[in-house]
């Protein structure tokens, strides 16, 4: 997951490395708003959990599993969410 977040995400979003879990929280820039992106992503079958779910704090956040996927099936999931934070 942090290969794929580098090559489709830099400039988009910052994380940190995650200790031992099955995810990774990943704050978008530009103030790009979660919960719009959720929208789009289930469109495109895709789920994430917008961080205010979580913390209204975190609007521009985003959590993003990666513990139970295949690389192809993280690939295409962080492509495709790359793509749809480029035409928000």
């Amino acid at each position: 997951m942090m290969t794929l977040l580098e090559r489709y995400f830099s400039g988009l979003a910052e994380w940190s490395v995650p200790s031992g879990s099955f995810f990774v929280w990943v704050r978008l820039t530009n103030r790009v708003l979660a919960e719009r992106l959720f929208d789009l992503a289930l469109q495109e079958k895709l789920l994430i959990m917008p961080g205010g779910v979580y913390d209204r704090g975190h609007s521009s956040s985003i959590r993003l599993t990666y513990g139970y996927l295949a690389r192809e099936e993280m690939e295409y999931g962080v492509r495709t969410l790359s793509s749809l934070i480029r035409t928000m």
